[in-house]
């Protein structure tokens, strides 16, 4: 008679481990900046392919900025997201993001120009905070 129920046996494979959060700093090198760059780097975009180059970076920083919320596998990741000001340069930074979003969906050129603007603020006021060596490197 069976029960439908199966026993575990040892050897069965265990689930493999999730893979370890990158820090924010890897996400700020690897992502973020790259994304950013684009954004501030508009110069006057007509084809639809120009402007989707910039709605995606727009995505993507918006996806990464989201992911920063909880952390990183940095030393002082955790705690910086668990302070209220780090999640408000996040608010501040999504904000600017949908501004962007809006104008390269109206392709505003100046709109999206105004949102770089908004976008640059926080960033740098974050890394004053956070990382204030970033702050002073040469772009």
């Amino acid at each position: 008679m069976s029960t439908g129920l199966m026993a575990c046996t040892a050897d069965e494979p265990a689930e493999p481990p999730p893979p370890p959060k990158p820090s924010i700093m890897v996400l700020m090198t690897d992502t973020i900046t790259p994304a950013s760059d684009i954004i501030w780097g508009v110069e006057d975009p007509q084809a639809d392919e120009e402007w989707q180059v910039l709605d995606d970076a727009a995505v993507t920083l918006m996806e990464t900025f989201a992911a920063t919320r909880n952390g990183g596998g940095g030393p002082n990741d955790d705690g910086w997201a668990d302070e209220a000001k780090f999640q408000a340069y996040i608010d501040q930074e999504v904000v600017a993001l949908k501004q962007a979003r809006a104008a390269i969906a109206a392709r505003d050129l100046d709109g999206l120009f105004d949102a770089g603007g908004e976008l640059y603020t926080p960033c740098e006021e974050c890394h004053i905070d956070y990382n204030p060596g970033v702050a002073e490197e040469p772009y």
